[in-house]
């Protein structure tokens, strides 16, 4: 199976200049864990920069890009950003509106909201946190 997360920023934000993308690099951790844990299954990270080659079986976007049917088969939206309760409500509707095959969940809170709007929800589930720390550590601070 072949499994690519998607951020919608160009890849390799870590050799920039710029700013770092931390979806990129907490999507790379969560491939390399996969890849590490799983043989049957091979996990990349993918951008408007470096697409996949063939059709995946599954993507999971990590921010709100529509689902892309020439990138993959199935498509899943991994909420993994925290919301202020008030503006909770315009992003399940509006992710929702985006009709991905399934939501990834890194909050129980925000799943039972999306789970309580809609009721056809069958593909969900709660992942939370956790982080490769050859990825994530403290670092230099850079003026």
């Amino acid at each position: 199976m072949n499994i690519g997360f998607y951020i919608k920023w160009d890849k390799h934000s870590i050799n920039s200049r710029g700013n770092v993308i931390g979806d990129e690099l907490y999507a790379e951790s969560l491939c390399k864990s996969i890849n590490k844990q799983f043989k049957s299954i091979r996990a990349e990270l993918y951008a408007p920069n470096h697409l996949p080659d063939n059709k995946l079986d599954v993507i999971i976007y990590m921010n709100d890009s529509p689902p892309n049917e020439k990138l993959s088969k199935c498509h899943y939206l991994y909420l993994q950003n925290g919301y202020e309760e008030n503006n909770i409500d315009q992003i399940v509707s509006s992710s929702l509106a985006l009709e991905y095959d399934g939501y990834i969940f890194f909050s129980e809170t925000i799943k039972k909201v999306f789970d309580e709007k809609d009721q056809n929800i069958k593909k969900s589930l709660f992942l939370p946190f956790g982080v490769d720390l050859e990825f994530f550590y403290p670092r230099e601070k850079d003026h």
